[in-house]
């Protein structure tokens, strides 16, 4: 079983598709420093190893399921920039369209040969060299653009959070110690020290 951080981390990389965004050290770094949120969902104790950097506990072993797990963590703080960095991108477009006083659904400030427009929350800086028309069309294409975006993302997103919910629930289930219920099955019969008669317990009548 891998159970190295650089191999988990390998593992996370190519399952998100060889992201230029992201390399295997990277996401290597995060499972390291982030291990304590595992810790929280699971009520481990699990260590970075400070000679080998790898994860260590002398009581529990680190199974699929925490490994499982663990990926999911870094999954979703995955999409959770990338959630960001659209919003970010989003107000640093720059597209080339015609300097206008007005429209019809966003507002524009004129300067020397740019215009800065807002529309349904994005901000656009744009330059004077084609119609209106074809700068409001071009903003309302773009905005489509980054909201589909950020739509896939938040639902991958969920996705990946059900998910979690579904491996914390088996984890829970699996590994809780069953409670133990001491009787007198475990006792043989010609061993008591006591006799039953009529299903009451008769104390000391042997």
């Amino acid at each position: 079983m891998t159970t190295k951080i650089v191999d988990i981390a390998d593992e996370i990389y190519r399952e998100l598709g060889y992201q230029d965004d992201v390399s295997i050290s990277s996401i290597a770094f995060w499972l390291r420093t982030n291990l304590g949120k595992l810790n929280i969902l699971i009520a481990k104790d699990f260590l970075i190893d400070p000679n080998t950097l790898e994860i260590i506990n002398p009581n529990y072993p680190f199974t699929l399921l925490e490994k499982a797990i663990l990926k999911k963590l870094y999954n979703l703080h995955y999409y959770d920039r990338q959630i960001l960095n659209l919003i970010g991108k989003s107000r640093n477009l720059n597209l080339v369209n015609s300097a206008t006083d007005s429209t019809t659904s966003g507002t524009t400030t004129s300067t020397n040969n740019s215009i800065e427009m807002s529309e349904d929350g994005f901000t656009y800086k744009k330059d004077n060299t084609v119609s209106n028309r074809t700068a409001n069309e071009t903003i309302r294409a773009n905005t489509q653009f980054i909201r589909q975006l950020g739509l896939n993302f938040v639902e991958l997103k969920r996705t990946e959070n059900e998910e979690l919910k579904q491996l914390l629930l088996k984890y829970s289930t699996t590994t809780a110690l069953p409670l133990q219920v001491a009787g007198d099955d475990i006792i043989s019969e010609l061993n008591r020290t006591y006799a039953y008669n009529n299903n009451v317990r008769d104390i000391n009548v042997l």
